[in-house]
């Protein structure tokens, strides 16, 4: 009597699919890219005197050697300047980055100003070509390499989820505690419930905040200790 054979199963293989790879825009490259560099090397200050308050600024000169540096070829171009009744004037600019068909063109315009941010009126040749420098600098933030020296902020912007690290929660609260600084007033300043949920931009905030409250507390500190033996 023959035996009949079990049917044999054939071996089923999953397939694998791929998720497809999402392509980054050229503009949100160019974003990631600049947003993120730290410029605060680069600054320099023009000291403060009876005319003028300090300033601190990125020169137009790092601030284009810093963008060709990640987007070589990149082009600017000054339109014509505006002159308003009040003899005050304007400048604009317009910078374009590029590659192969990708194009990205920010536009910014400017008021002739003083030291002080005031319009000047009747400039001089002089004033108008440092305002298109300026103008240059600002348009160049709008791609990100900077911004964050107009938001009064000297960190780079980063990614906006990113929190800090142990150690520097732990480097904070050192500053914390050696500041006597309030703990529940400066969480609430940076509008978190506890230190490690702070942003790399914050904490960076945060610690020249601190170190130039440390150093007032040490300098008063030495000063009383002059008055006291004098």
């Amino acid at each position: 009597m023959a035996v009949a054979k079990k049917p044999t199963r054939k071996k089923v293989t999953k397939k694998t699919t791929r998720k497809p790879v999402v392509k980054k825009s050229f503009q949100a490259e160019v974003w990631d890219t600049l947003s993120k560099i730290d410029v605060s090397r680069y600054i320099q200050q023009t000291p403060a005197t009876s005319k003028r308050p300090a300033l601190d600024y990125l020169s137009w000169t790092w601030a284009w050697t810093l963008l060709n540096k990640e987007f070589p070829g990149s082009e600017y171009e000054f339109q014509g300047d505006r002159w308003l009744e009040n003899m005050t004037a304007e400048v604009t600019v317009v910078v374009r980055l590029s590659r192969g068909a990708d194009v990205i063109v920010h536009r910014m315009t400017l008021p002739v100003m003083d030291n002080w941010n005031n319009a000047i009126a009747d400039p001089t040749t002089r004033d108008i070509s440092d305002a298109r420098m300026r103008c240059l600098v600002k348009c160049i933030a709008m791609f990100g390499l900077g911004l964050h020296l107009y938001t009064k902020q000297d960190a780079p912007v980063g990614e906006v989820s990113d929190t800090i690290t142990e150690e520097q929660k732990s480097l904070l609260l050192a500053l914390i505690n050696e500041t006597k600084s309030d703990m529940a007033a400066f969480l609430a300043w940076g509008q978190v419930d506890e230190l490690v949920k702070l942003s790399p931009v914050q904490y960076k905030a945060a610690t020249l905040m601190l170190t130039s409250r440390l150093k007032k507390q040490v300098a008063a500190k030495e000063k009383k200790v002059k008055e006291t033996k004098s």
